[in-house]
């Protein structure tokens, strides 16, 4: 495969049928090459390997934008979180399995809807080995588009072998003329790559129409929501043991089965999921959000709380922009492994009295939305 994808001289007057030969025979190398980049877990069996514009991933979308015009976001099936931060983009949406084998007929068809939607811009989140054979083919086939890649992950997560040499192969395309311009989550990053832009893509507030019924900790004890798995980098443990440990606080319920030891378990129960919807409601009737994670770039679990004027206990995100927000100095928790340190940032929060703390996640929520459409707007336009 040409190095120089963008300059290839006759990449604008190849014949169609030549041009899909050309893509199938380039997905087919890389898949072989890059085999090893990617466990394949099972997936949905209920969802095609690849969807335009499913209904999960349209149903919070923000309305039309002038930053989104003629732009298709891609991403990948299985990865729920970065699934859920693309769909709530404007535009069209393509979502990819992991398991994945691209066809020649296939390729065509996505190639005829993405000319029949005029697409212009394409920003692609996150990665797997299939979406990132499928982005080498757009290059190849439309070399006029505009191809932005997002990297949603820290470098924390490169011990994972398979992390890497995904990040890897993400950086490799940049370098061969894929991707225009790329953005990598963590503040920082952007020293890895010349192509990387120095300055951060926020996730958008998912548009939910869903009020809540009482402003969050308008009555004591609160009630608190931990939103996540047990992952070693979700620290579960220490914000349940925090938030148990705290007079404030009378109930807090986790997604995740976990126990502690008495008396702080009699605090503890288990809330089932649901679906997204019942995600959504039971974000509303939380008083208080539990993330402070060890390692987090701009989590989905604050962009969905933030969405309902739910406060959310985060970790320090590094983020270059709302530092000094009154939102960030009083739900940030600098000391995230330890629990004394959740403990008090949660009652000082709890403290706030509830009109002035709806007030200050309504203004946080304008900043972030306002901030992610700047950005992209000077992303995906350079």
């Amino acid at each position: 495969m040409d190095t120089h994808l963008r300059d290839a001289p006759d990449s604008r007057t190849r014949d169609l049928g030549e041009r899909f030969r050309t893509i199938l025979v380039s997905t087919e190398s890389e898949s072989v090459r890059h085999r090893n980049y990617i466990t394949r877990p099972e997936t949905d069996a209920t969802e095609p390997h690849w969807t335009f514009d499913a209904p999960r991933d349209c149903a919070f979308a923000h309305p039309d934008h002038p930053v989104f015009a003629n732009t298709l976001s891609v991403f990948t099936q299985e990865w729920v979180g970065i699934r859920a931060a693309a769909g709530s983009f404007p535009g069209t949406k393509l979502a990819i399995s992991n398991q994945t084998n691209w066809t020649t007929s296939e390729l065509r068809l996505v190639l005829q809807r993405v000319a029949a939607e005029r697409i212009e811009k394409v920003v692609v989140h996150g990665a797997c080995s299939p979406l990132l054979d499928l982005v080498q083919a757009l290059r190849i086939a439309m070399p006029e588009l505009t191809i932005v890649g997002v990297w949603h992950g820290s470098m924390a997560a490169w011990s994972s072998n398979e992390e890497r040499l995904l990040a890897t192969r993400f950086l490799d395309m940049a370098s061969a003329g894929v991707f225009d311009r790329i953005s990598l989550l963590r503040r920082g990053m952007h020293i890895l790559h010349p192509k990387a832009v120095a300055y951060l893509t926020p996730n958008l507030v998912p548009n939910v129409e869903m009020d809540r019924l009482a402003p969050a900790m308008a009555r004591k004890p609160i009630n608190c929501l931990f939103a996540g798995w047990n992952n070693h980098w979700k620290n579960m443990y220490a914000n349940l043991a925090a938030a148990c440990a705290s007079d404030l606080v009378g109930t807090v319920l986790s997604y995740a089965f976990a126990s502690l030891p008495e008396p702080l378990g009699r605090k503890l129960d288990t809330l089932p999921y649901g679906t997204r919807r019942q995600h959504f409601a039971s974000l509303a009737n939380t008083d208080l959000v539990l993330n402070v994670t060890s390692v987090d770039c701009h989590p989905m679990v604050e962009m969905e709380a933030l969405a309902l004027g739910t406060p959310v206990l985060r970790g320090q995100l590094d983020l270059d922009f709302g530092v000094d927000h009154p939102f960030s100095r009083l739900l940030t928790v600098e000391s995230p492994l330890d629990p004394m340190s959740i403990k008090e940032q949660l009652e000082a929060a709890a403290a706030t009295p509830s009109q002035e703390l709806a007030d200050i996640v309504a203004d946080y929520r304008a900043l972030v939305i306002e901030t992610s459409f700047k950005r992209y707007g000077q992303f995906l336009c350079g």
